[in-house]
């Protein structure tokens, strides 16, 4: 008995979509970092990052073949000059990946909630699983090199506080409470997220 599948729905097809444009475009990243890169031991991790992001880019490539939707005009090999020198260092190599990998995390999960068809939201699992394998590889080198940025710490709490003033929020003028550590952790991601967009202004 053939199983018709529903079709996929502008939810589904805009996480594949996303993800396509966004894999390929990291083939062309990768590719370059691996010609460039001279750390022996982040060699592996941009390999295992590379193999991932061509796995996504062929599986989802397969169910827009299937569905009769026309594959996405992402970047390909017209787009990276491999011969082109090292641009960045090989710590900065680490730092994208590991930004790759938070993103890739954040927006896996999302894709996963918003699908139906089972196996889209396996796929989205599978994209997931393999991101968190990569991120973690690339977390436990960066901290062995001593390139790990940690959150600011805080001193622990020595006990539980309510608020009480509906100005808790703040204003630009009057007392300034400090910092939560929600806040600490946002502002940390925002600030580490942006630096690496600016230092990637990409020429390659």
């Amino acid at each position: 008995m053939v199983e018709h599948l529903p079709k996929i729905t502008s939810a589904e097809i805009s996480m594949l979509w996303s993800t396509h444009i966004g894999d390929t475009m990291s083939i062309c990243v990768l590719k370059h970092f691996l010609q460039t890169c001279e750390d022996q031991d982040v060699i592996p991790i941009i390999k295992l990052a590379l193999s991932y992001s061509l796995e996504h880019v062929a599986q989802i490539s397969d169910i827009f073949s299937e569905e009769g939707i026309p594959l996405p005009n992402g970047f390909g090999d017209q787009d990276v000059n491999l011969q082109a020198k090292k641009i960045f260092s090989d710590v900065t190599y680490m730092r994208y990946l590991h930004h790759m990998g938070r993103t890739g995390l954040n927006s896996y999960s999302l894709a996963k909630s918003v699908s139906a068809r089972k196996d889209i939201r396996n796929l989205f699992k599978q994209f997931s699983n393999q991101t968190e394998t990569l991120y973690d590889r690339n977390v436990e080198l960066m901290q062995e090199k001593g390139v790990f940025i940690r959150a600011p710490y805080i001193s622990y709490p020595d006990k539980i506080e309510y608020v009480t003033e509906k100005k808790f929020l703040g204003g630009l003028v009057g007392h300034r409470r400090p910092l939560l550590g929600i806040e600490i952790a946002h502002l940390g991601v925002k600030y580490r997220s942006g630096k690496c967009r600016k230092n990637h202004a990409f020429r390659i």
